[in-house]
């Protein structure tokens, strides 16, 4: 018998967009460099194309992969919602998908808990393992937003791309650099994942409140915690301004990869994939809104309101 969250993703697969498919081809994917944009903005989807790449990929191959999802809250592979996310404030957000205010994601890669929405846009990169560096690509990105004449733009000492102040004015002492951007990384035996966000022109209203749980004082649980750091957006309205600069950017550092053809992947295209599909199913599957409490220990004084629980 089906789950509810397999007969979900059939829900999903049947009411997203038939647009005309540009296949992911074997061909495509044995080519040394590679460059995708995504037409979808389905979390779920994306993160599957993603992971198709890296595994199916060829493994001396190269991959700059570029998409926006849809608004969601994604929790790295580790990490415990409970003590992660205001899951009453979510679940208040919630209605039947397809006019759903946020998901709630579980990727694969490890790292910590973000928000995306339409003003934030995704990089990935994908390449052989024995030449991954966590700097390298977020650097690439920095010099994408220098080209784009964004200011006080760095890689930090977390490997994350920050912005330094500019100009900050008010009676509060304010941060003197704001992230932008967070990574997450996955390795396999012979690949490398690197992705992360950036902040172009997002909603930072909702990031605060989503991204402090009332629960987390009352739980001692298992799992990787968030670091939380002061955000900013870097004031690009447009997405695929930030895509073609990075775009421009991926070629500068890769020469050889000029000749490459920068291919968008349908909606439709990538859910009639069988391995992107499969790839759709085990994400819904692994991320539903709450873990099992039995996964973790919980004060007897935790109010259950806290938790998202209704008497």
């Amino acid at each position: 018998m089906a789950t509810p969250a397999l007969r979900n993703a059939w829900r999903i697969r049947s009411i997203l967009s038939t647009r005309h498919a540009r296949p992911i081809t074997t061909k495509a994917i044995s080519q040394k460099f590679q460059i995708y944009t995504s037409s979808s903005a389905n979390p779920y989807l994306n993160l599957s194309i993603e992971h198709h790449l890296l595994e199916k990929s060829d493994p001396d191959s190269t991959v700059l992969f570029l998409y926006t999802n849809d608004p969601c809250v994604v929790i790295g592979r580790n990490q415990n919602p409970w003590t992660e996310v205001n899951l009453p404030q979510l679940a208040q957000t919630r209605i039947k998908f397809g006019q759903l205010k946020h998901h709630l994601v579980r990727r694969r890669s490890g790292g910590g808990t973000v928000v995306h929405d339409h003003g934030n846009a995704n990089w990935s990169v994908i390449c052989p393992k024995d030449v991954f560096d966590r700097d390298k690509h977020a650097l690439m990105v920095v010099e994408a937003l220098k080209n784009m004449g964004i200011k006080g733009v760095k890689v930090n000492e977390r490997h994350d791309i920050v912005q330094e102040a500019q100009d900050a004015e008010g009676p509060e002492p304010a941060p003197s650099t704001y992230k932008i951007s967070g990574s997450a990384y996955k390795l396999t035996g012979k690949r490398a994942l690197h992705h992360g966000t950036l902040l172009l022109n997002s909603d930072l209203s909702d990031i605060s409140g989503l991204l402090r749980s009332p629960a987390a004082p009352y739980i001692a649980a298992q799992g990787v915690e968030s670091v939380r750091s002061p955000v900013c957006n870097v004031g690009v309205e447009d997405n695929t301004d930030f895509y073609k600069a990075v775009i421009d950017q991926f070629m500068t550092m890769y020469p050889d990869s000029q000749s490459a053809e920068v291919k968008e992947v349908e909606q439709q295209e990538a859910l009639n994939h069988d391995n992107i599909w499969k790839g759709v199913q085990e994400l819904l599957v692994r991320s539903p809104p709450y873990l099992p409490l039995r996964q973790i220990l919980t004060s007897p004084s935790v109010p259950k309101m806290a938790l998202g629980i209704h008497p």
